[in-house]
């Protein structure tokens, strides 16, 4: 049964038990000239029966009122402890995911890593000098060397 059913169903006894106990009380008053509330009882006892009953009912409403502290507080411990570990559960979520998250990085990064890098482009691999064109660039090439070693050597 849900809470608001409770309580809906609490309100509704209260409202038909409020007004029957009220009017037999209003009725016994004036007809027996006094209440026939609980005291009513206890007065049928002897005098000390009365006190005695009193003293007992008082006893067991502050060990009641006692223990309604107790279960109160237990109760208002036991949310507290409900509500701080809900909280430690959304956080170690977000830590979960972001523990993943970076897990899946680092997965991504060693992937890539043991990956070979791909080879750079080179004009060799693509083009080819004629025979001919091979001769003129060694020509050209010994005549630059040794200008540059010449020039060096001048220099030095």
């Amino acid at each position: 049964m849900s809470k608001e059913s409770k309580m809906t169903r609490e309100v509704y006894d209260a409202v038909l038990l409020t007004p029957g106990a009220v009017g037999i009380s209003m009725a016994s008053k004036k007809l027996l000239k006094e209440s026939l509330g609980a005291g009513y009882l206890f007065k049928m006892f002897d005098k000390n029966g009365y006190a005695e009953e009193a003293h007992r009912h008082n006893i067991a409403m502050e060990n009641f009122t006692a223990e309604r502290e107790k279960y109160l507080e237990e109760v208002t411990d036991r949310r507290n402890k409900i509500a701080r570990l809900r909280a430690e559960l959304a956080e170690a979520n977000s830590d979960i995911k972001s523990t993943n998250q970076s897990l899946e990085l680092v997965r991504r990064i060693n992937e890539l890593s043991r990956k070979a890098m791909p080879r750079r482009p080179q004009l060799s691999n693509h083009y080819k000098p004629s025979p001919r064109m091979e001769d003129y660039m060694t020509i050209f090439g010994l005549i630059t060397g040794g200008v540059v070693g010449g020039a060096a050597y001048l220099i030095l």
